[in-house]
């Protein structure tokens, strides 16, 4: 059944919603980026790498690019100062950015970790907490993250990004609960091994196989797959879904690893 009309934080499928997507210059991003410019979203596309996203904005209809370092308060505070002087509001969020480091445990240094959660949580918690407060004036909006299925199915050499991933799961499952009076949704989406130029440098043909022997499905998602779910979550189409995470991983969230190969067989 389509979303009623007769609510006042209704936007119909043919207004122009006012969209920001951080991390938005490649992979995952650039592909949500291309998909919501088809459906006729207005776009900041926000990112660390400016050339990089300008080349995106060049291409994609009604956009523009803006510089952030989401782990830096002030950076972040400038660019909602922009989208509010250009735009007046906001109508979603769609918050990409992530890092993390291959490492045995016992070698990650503090400022690995820190670099980690800098971005992946205290980047999500800045620009979520900016983006409510454009959107509570208007009693409507969508938040939407993009978590990792490392959140339940972390790998070793990789803690910290395992780590600050589950905790932006709670993170935004805890925004949804805070935000229900005003109106405003979070939602998470969460891919699994996506086929975009950063794995295809990192994961070796052996790694690949080893990957591809955990998804249920036996194959790497494409980006525009992670986009669709991302649209749909930011758009009126899910206006009664909230603190849910949307698990775009061919089934590897759910799959059981002690069935895999090289596992216990199924032993308990």
């Amino acid at each position: 059944m389509a979303p009623s009309t007769s609510g006042p934080n209704y936007v119909g499928a043919g207004a122009r919603k006012r969209i920001l997507v951080t991390g938005a210059a490649h992979g995952i991003g650039a592909a949500i980026v291309r998909h919501l410019a088809q459906d006729g979203c207005q776009m900041v596309i926000a990112d660390i790498d400016l050339p990089a996203a300008e080349t995106l904005s060049s291409t994609a209809r009604d956009t523009v690019a803006l510089h952030v370092d989401v782990s830096d308060a002030a950076s972040v505070t400038a660019l909602f100062a922009k989208i509010e002087t250009h735009w007046g509001g906001l109508d979603g969020l769609v918050h990409c950015p992530g890092v993390g480091v291959t490492k045995s445990f016992l070698d990650i240094t503090q400022d690995d970790w820190s670099r980690v959660l800098r971005v992946n949580l205290t980047g999500a918690y800045l620009c979520c907490r900016a983006a409510t407060r454009l959107m509570m004036p208007h009693r409507t909006g969508s938040i939407v993250g993009l978590s990792s299925v490392a959140a339940v199915r972390p790998s070793a050499m990789t803690v910290p990004y395992s780590a600050s991933k589950a905790a932006l799961e709670r993170l935004i499952v805890g925004l949804a609960l805070e935000l229900r009076p005003h109106g405003i949704r979070a939602n998470l989406v969460a891919p699994g091994a996506t086929n975009t130029e950063l794995v295809r440098r990192l994961h070796s043909a052996n790694r690949r196989e080893r990957f591809t022997a955990r998804i249920p499905l036996g194959r790497y998602a494409e980006p525009d797959e992670i986009a669709g779910a991302c649209a749909f979550l930011i758009s009126d189409e899910a206006s009664f879904v909230t603190g849910q995470v949307l698990y775009v991983d061919g089934g590897m969230s759910v799959a059981n690893l002690l069935a895999e190969p090289g596992g216990a067989g199924g032993a308990s």
